[in-house]
């Protein structure tokens, strides 16, 4: 079958007036959407020693401080504004950069009377900016640079000289189709290509201003067999929100939970009742007109989307134009009527009077639209722009970008129209039945040619025939003796309950060892024993080759491939090592076994690699638990009410109960990655990955001097995702990762829970076939032993929803800190 494999990387023809070399010993500023462009400037010429910051930092980094729902209520209790335009009014008188360029309008007259009443107060100059002082700035622009920007440089004196660059004579590629239909199937055949080279899921998105499109991407979403999310959910369409308005008076959650509990049947009920609560806060509750308060209530809840529903494994659409870091974008329907869309001036308000209010005219709107859109075509984010002649039956012409930036235009780019190998075999299937039935002759002549390309294409693909549904274990007497679990056991009754009977009860374990666990075996070994520098780590590992040999005969081509693994796990014990000199390193507990009692008769046990123990200022003793993977891992905590990748979380709960820690806290749990991606996928710039790949890859403390006692300080170079801003604070990707000691405890009983159901489905024989998938990562059958004894079908598969990815550690996104 011929594969469609495309290029990851999109190459810019950008013409810059200035010269490489220019850049060296500067601060840039940049354009969001050229981030990347100088990250491959420095990737390419090393010795070039230069930092780069986003405009848009620069710009959010001054402005008016204040409690923002405070501001909001003050708008509407004092100053008679509606909540909508109180939220965009407090957005102006905020901006700093607004104060500064704005004429006399009565909305400077606001900020002024605010800042009396000190609902506002004067912008805190910004260690940000004093880094900027006395160094040579450039500003690099492709558009005029905001106002706001230069606003902010001269306020703080900050002398910078501008350089623009032109996107000219670029020639990326559009692709032009006849309808939607040619256009969303290229589209998708494109998308499944990106998959079948391991990017991730979450990684691909569309954008398309026109909703037109939206059958033809559910169709071939379907077809394709890639699952598509369109939209937020509006908590407004669920009937328990009406329910609340309805009721809006007592405000009361825990009465109205009751009183609608029998309208709470799933779990987006519920999401929509904290979504209302979180957002539904004091001082909204305290504006004393009720009249006001109602409607300030009902204005936010029209306003609430669960924007963290059906979000994660699947292909969203972006709804504004905005630019997303190392993301595979597909613009769709890039036609004149989408790109830019242009608006009229007001009927009701003229761009007269708007100017009056500090308003954006028409004219200014557009222009905004314009290079904002502008902005996004050129973003290194977007993997393909494409258009169709006819949308809906009506004649359609390509944007005028197109022609004024000289794009590539491409008709009808040839492709291959199988869905996928699944969608292959199924059709394949279909024929081999139809034939057994009735014979070739009454295939029609492209069914009959269709059916040999395949037969010549789909190497040995078996026939799937009509299986009986299994019905389940019935009188099946478990013996009644104490019950011992591991993480291993816990884990396969989740993934599959019916594997787990036929391992754990019947005893069906054709476990044998292979490469991969002899060399996981092996590499373990060789770390277990290592201490210090000095230690020799080919030796150790050959003398751990040796030992392995009597379980497992390495053929001659393994091991010349062991020698190569030999050098690399120097690389690994120097990160190692490395890491350990910068810590307050205390102590370390290797392959350490821990064992705790859930219940009477209920044993959990399990074997750690790795635990540091570190101290901080105040001598508390503190523990960082690792676990090592020679191989790829998909390691995503939110799939924990499933029972799934509970590794970690289930080491967690062990340490805590255990009394030999009782006076520790955790402060990190990771999974750590030995071997880079080279071995596997044949890559030959191993440097280049063992830069990153060792980064360990988890979850950890809040606390940041806590973490500095496992890091070494705010400078962090192991732990994956971990980053203090200038200011002291957690970064928003730290943020996100990071845990209290209430999430821990939360953890820990979700853990219990979860090992506790687990026993009470073993105890009443509950052993159902259903296996669990998710289309990308998980698949319960792919390393299974007893596909050839199990009736599973179709229907016997769990298929992972959104809603079953529940984060632990589940933060909203923070305020930037000043």
């Amino acid at each position: 079958m011929q594969i469609f494999v495309f290029l990851l990387n999109i190459t810019y023809n950008i013409i810059m007036n200035i010269k490489i070399e220019d850049l060296d010993n500067r601060i840039i500023i940049h354009p969001h959407y050229l981030k990347y462009y100088f990250l491959n400037i420095k990737d390419k010429h090393p010795y070039l020693n230069f930092k780069l910051i986003d405009e848009n930092s620069i710009i959010n980094s001054l402005h008016y401080t204040c409690d923002e729902d405070f501001l909001i209520c003050v708008l509407i209790e004092q100053y008679n504004y509606q909540y909508s335009e109180a939220i965009r009014i407090s957005k102006l008188i905020v901006s700093f950069a607004f104060a500064h360029t704005s004429i006399n309008t009565p909305l400077i007259k606001l900020r002024d009377e605010l800042l009396e009443l000190k609902v506002l107060s004067i912008p805190k100059k910004d260690l940000f900016f004093e880094t900027l002082k006395n160094k040579d700035v450039l500003v690099i622009n492709h558009l005029p640079s905001s106002i706001e920007l230069e606003v902010s440089l001269n306020y703080y004196g900050i002398k910078y000289k501008n350089i623009n660059i032109d996107f000219e004579n670029t020639h990326k590629p559009i692709y032009q189709f006849r309808n939607e239909t040619q256009e969303i199937n290229y589209v998708f055949s494109q998308i499944s290509s990106l998959l079948s080279l391991g990017v991730s899921i979450n990684d691909i998105l569309l954008y398309y201003p026109n909703s037109s499109y939206y059958y033809q991407i559910q169709r071939f979403s379907k077809l394709y067999h890639i699952p598509y999310h369109h939209d937020t959910i509006d908590v407004l369409s669920n009937h328990i929100t009406k329910y609340i308005l309805n009721n809006i008076e007592t405000l009361d959650y825990e009465i109205l939970l009751q009183k609608s509990d029998p309208l709470v049947k799933n779990i987006v009920d519920g999401m929509v009742l904290e979504e209302i609560k979180d957002s539904v806060k004091p001082p909204y509750l305290d504006i004393k007109d009720n009249s006001k308060k109602i409607n300030t209530i009902k204005s936010i809840i029209f306003g609430i989307k669960l924007n963290n529903f059906n979000c994660v494994n699947t292909i969203s659409r972006i709804k504004t134009p905005s630019i997303l870091d190392k993301k595979y974008i597909f613009v769709i329907g890039f036609n004149s009527s989408n790109y830019p869309t242009f608006v009229k001036n007001n009927d009701y308000i003229t761009d007269n009077e708007k100017i009056l209010y500090s308003l954006n005219s028409s004219t200014q709107i557009n222009i905004n639209s314009l290079n904002t859109i502008t902005n996004f075509i050129f973003s290194p984010s977007i993997f393909q722009i494409s258009f169709a002649s006819t949308v809906n039956n009506q004649e359609e012409s390509i944007s005028f970008l197109a022609t004024k930036y000289k794009f590539n235009i491409i008709y009808n780019p040839t492709q291959v129209n199988f869905y996928s190998l699944e969608h292959l075999k199924y059709e394949y299937a279909k024929l081999i039945d139809f034939i057994k039935k009735y014979g070739e002759a009454m295939l029609s002549a492209d069914e009959l040619d269709f059916y040999y390309r395949l037969d010549k294409t789909l190497d040995k693909t078996p026939f799937f025939p009509y299986i009986p549904i299994y019905k389940g274990i019935s009188k099946t007497i478990l013996p009644n003796t104490p019950k011992n679990y591991s993480y291993t056991s816990i884990n396969e009754y989740y993934e599959c309950p019916f594997k787990y009977y036929l391992k754990r009860i019947l005893g069906l374990d054709k476990t044998v060892i292979d490469y991969n666990i002899a060399l996981g075996n092996v590499i373990h070994h060789t770390l277990e024993n290592a201490s210090s520098n000095q230690f020799d780590i080919k030796s150790s590992f050959l003398a751990a080759v040796e030992e392995e040999s009597k379980n497992y005969e390495f053929t001659p081509k393994e091991k010349i491939f062991l020698v190569r693994i030999a050098s690399e796990l120097e690389s690994y014990h120097a990160f190692i090592n490395k890491h350990k000199s910068v810590m307050s390193y205390k102590n370390d507990h290797k392959e350490l076994k821990v064992k705790t009692i859930v219940k009477d008769d209920i044993t959990l046990e399990g074997k750690i690699d790795i635990i540091y123990e570190t101290l901080n200022s105040d001598n508390e003793k503190l523990l960082s638990i690792i676990d090592y993977k020679t191989s790829g891992h998909y390691n995503n905590i939110k799939l924990i009410l499933l029972g799934l990748c509970m590794q970690l979380p289930f080491y967690v709960y062990l340490i805590s109960k255990s009394p030999k820690f009782s006076n520790h806290k955790i402060i990190g749990v990771y999974m750590s990655k030995i071997l880079p991606s080279a071995y596997y996928k044949e890559k030959k710039n191993k440097k280049d990955l063992r830069k990153d790949e060792y980064k360990l890859d988890g979850y950890f403390t809040s606390n940041i001097t806590n973490m500095n006692s496992f890091v070494g300080g705010t400078n962090n170079e192991f732990v994956r995702a971990y980053s203090v801003t200038l200011s002291g604070y957690l970064s928003q990707i730290a943020y996100k990762r990071s845990f209290n000691e209430e999430d821990i405890k939360k953890l820990s009983q979700i853990v219990e829970t979860k090992i506790l159901e687990a026993d009470e489905n073993i105890s009443r024989c509950y052993f159902p076939i259903e296996p669990k998938k998710d289309g990308m990562n998980v698949d319960s059958c792919k390393y299974c032993s007893y596909s050839d004894i199990c009736f599973k079908n179709n229907s016997t598969y769990y298929y992972i929803t959104m809603k079953d990815y529940n984060d632990p550690f589940y933060k909203e996104d923070k305020e930037d800190e000043d």
